[in-house]
């Protein structure tokens, strides 16, 4: 007897390749399951919820987004867009490498604080493995260190790259603390600011010949 072939997996359309009428379908979507997060944690919220709140059809919805992992991990790609927006609005405090850099974590701290379910929707995407939901995941990332370097000043940029990664691992870490409630957001926010002031107090003591060597090294 034949074996039969795995079923084929449908590509969602790319968000450039619809019309304005699909692309505001497709917007339509993404905004309705950010408004459910107001009110629920994401693992409460079923494709049907989205349709209904968003005013379309369940197929409609899952012609957009291949699973649930995809539609939320857009959704919280949409969001942290503000973050760009708030750096434009309002542009980074501090005559240092260290306080720029502690503004703008800050600043991304405030907003997971405003909307905790979104914390919640980070720690759960980062285990999926829908490829669509990581190349997402991945995309964001990638922006928010793009808006993290940009606050960093003066130094090569290999350095200044790892010195972003450091510190956005200390925020991630204090981030899942005060989402499990084993870290208060007060201490948060102490912790963050005073790990990247230690990531920079030893690093721009050194000379730019040092640093450029051990950016080679």
């Amino acid at each position: 007897m034949p074996k039969r072939s795995a079923p084929r997996v449908t590509a969602p359309p790319l968000p450039d390749s619809l019309s304005d009428s699909q692309r505001e379908r497709r917007d339509r979507i993404v905004e309705a399951g950010l408004t459910l997060l107001r009110t629920h944690d994401h693992t409460q919220i079923q494709m049907k919820d989205v349709a209904v709140e968003a005013g379309v059809a369940l197929g409609t919805v899952y012609r957009y987004f291949q699973s649930k992992d995809h539609l939320f991990a857009e959704v919280l790609a949409s969001w942290a867009r503000q973050l760009r927006t708030s750096v434009e609005r309002r542009p980074l405090k501090g005559a240092t490498n260290a306080e720029r850099l502690t503004d703008v974590l800050h600043r991304s701290m405030r907003a997971f604080q405003s909307w905790p379910q979104l914390a919640r929707v980070v720690m759960a995407l980062e285990s999926s493995e829908d490829p669509f939901t990581r190349e997402i995941f991945a995309r964001n990332m990638a922006h928010n260190t793009d808006i993290y370097v940009e606050a960093v000043m003066g130094l090569p940029e290999e350095l200044t790259l790892d010195l972003v990664r450091l510190a956005a691992s200390v925020f991630d870490l204090q981030l899942r603390q005060w989402v499990v409630g084993s870290q208060s957001i007060a201490d948060v926010y102490d912790r963050i600011g005073r790990s990247v002031w230690l990531i920079f107090e030893f690093s721009e003591r050194l000379p730019v010949d040092a640093i450029r060597a051990a950016a080679l090294a």
